[in-house]
């Protein structure tokens, strides 16, 4: 090969590498917004994953015991299930034979409660970078990202 070729050949390497680089940069930010946007649909969707699993829990629970309302779980990601239960503002311990169980990641922090009246609220459930909440039935999932 002649050393003119062998030029030719570096230059294109080049521009090949320059123009990968111009495209990266090009879409990096589409693809942060697309990230981003996924990460929040994930949060919502973690969000009512665990408030359905929380009226669940309950109508289980009162299968075999008795719960009393106001019945709030408040996940801690500090305890060693993650979370501990209260019944009628008082430390609930349930049976081993029915877990706590929910499609995705538990949150690392925050609460859900089943009211008195019947009405099931989240506050300030933490998955990821994200902070939640859900005040009933009817609304609609409400996450915003922190940090």
């Amino acid at each position: 090969m002649k050393e003119y070729e062998k030029e030719i050949k570096m230059v294109e390497n080049a521009l090949v590498i320059i123009a990968l680089f111009i495209i990266i940069i090009i879409l990096y930010n589409p693809l942060i917004k697309i990230i981003d946007k996924v990460k929040l649909q994930s949060a919502e969707e973690s969000t009512l994953a665990a408030f359905n699993m929380t009226k669940n829990y309950y109508t289980t629970l009162n299968l075999v015991d008795v719960v009393d309302l106001p019945f709030k779980i408040v996940f801690d990601e500090n305890q060693p299930k993650g979370y501990i239960i209260y019944s009628n503002e008082r430390e609930y311990t349930p049976s081993d034979k029915i877990k706590l169980k929910i499609d995705g990641k538990l949150p690392t922090s925050g609460s859900i409660e089943i009211k008195k009246d019947g009405e099931v609220e989240t506050l300030n459930l933490i998955f990821g970078k994200y902070i939640c909440n859900k005040k009933s039935i009817k609304d609609k999932e409400e996450c915003i990202k922190i940090g």
